[in-house]
C-alpha cells in the first residue's frame, strides 16, 4: 500500500454533520458534503416522519420532483437547504439560537436525521 497525499481544503472536521439552525437552514459540513456526494446534486426531497420524529432528505437532480429544495451552494464548497417552510408546516421546532446537530443515518438512499429538539419538545407535551 503507497502514501496518499492530504490535498484537502481547511475544514473544522471530516466527520459528516448536519445542522439545523435556527432560521430554519439545514447546513451540511465538508465532511457530509463529501461522504453524500451532495455538490453532484441540485436538489433535495424533504420528509418527515411524525411518529418516530425522524427527517428524511433525499438528494435528487430531477427538475421534476414534487416538493424539490434547492441546494445553496458557496465556492467555498459549504451547502445548506432553506427549510423554514418545512419546520413550520409540520410543526418541528427549531434551535432558540445557534444550531443544532442531529444524529445522522442512511436509509433507502435518503440521509436521516434523528432530531432531538423534535423528540424533546414532543415528551413535554406527554407530562
Amino acid at each position: 500500500m503507497g502514501f496518499e497525499l492530504f490535498t484537502a481544503q481547511k475544514s473544522r472536521g471530516y466527520e459528516p454533520k448536519i445542522s439545523i439552525r435556527s432560521r430554519g437552514q439545514i447546513a451540511f459540513n465538508v465532511g457530509a458534503i463529501i461522504r453524500y456526494d451532495i455538490m453532484s446534486y441540485r436538489y433535495a426531497q424533504l420528509y418527515y416522519d411524525a411518529e418516530a420524529y425522524m427527517i428524511g432528505i433525499n438528494l435528487t437532480n430531477n427538475e421534476q420532483s414534487e416538493g424539490k429544495v434547492k441546494i445553496s451552494k458557496r465556492k467555498d464548497g459549504s451547502a445548506w437547504l432553506s427549510a423554514k417552510s418545512f419546520f413550520n408546516y409540520f410543526n418541528i421546532p427549531l434551535p432558540e439560537k445557534g444550531s443544532e446537530q442531529p444524529e445522522i443515518e442512511t436509509f433507502n438512499n435518503m440521509i436521516v436525521l434523528k432530531y432531538p429538539s423534535i423528540i424533546e419538545e414532543n415528551m413535554k407535551l406527554f407530562q
